[in-house]
C-alpha cells in the first residue's frame, strides 16, 4: 500500500478546512504549516491561529505552529514592492 502525505500552509480556518478535505478525499494524509508574518494588526493573527488551532481538533490533524510573530521583517522585504508583495510574502515563508 503506497501512503501519502501532505503538507500544507495555512492562514485561515475557512480555506484549511476546504484544503485538508481536498487531500484526505484523495489519499493524503494531511498536516498543516501556520507561520503568516503578513497578518496584521497581531489580534486578527491571533485570531486566525486560535480558529485554526481549533479546526485541526475538530478534523483531527497535525498543525506545526511558528511562533514567531515577523510582521516587521515582512515590511521590510515587501516595502517597494507594494504591487508585487505576494511573491515576497511567498518567498518569506517558504524560506
Amino acid at each position: 500500500m503506497k501512503f501519502n502525505s501532505i503538507l500544507v500552509h495555512c492562514c485561515c480556518a475557512h480555506c484549511t478546512a476546504y484544503t485538508v478535505e481536498y487531500w484526505r478525499g484523495r489519499g493524503y494524509a494531511t498536516q498543516a504549516f501556520w507561520y503568516n508574518p503578513n497578518i496584521h494588526p497581531y489580534k486578527e493573527h491571533e485570531y486566525r491561529l486560535e480558529a485554526i488551532q481549533l479546526l485541526a481538533k475538530k478534523l483531527a490533524f497535525e498543525i506545526i505552529i511558528y511562533k514567531e510573530y515577523e510582521m516587521m521583517e515582512y515590511f521590510r522585504r515587501v516595502v517597494g514592492h507594494e504591487n508585487t508583495r505576494c511573491r515576497y510574502c511567498f518567498r518569506i515563508r517558504l524560506q
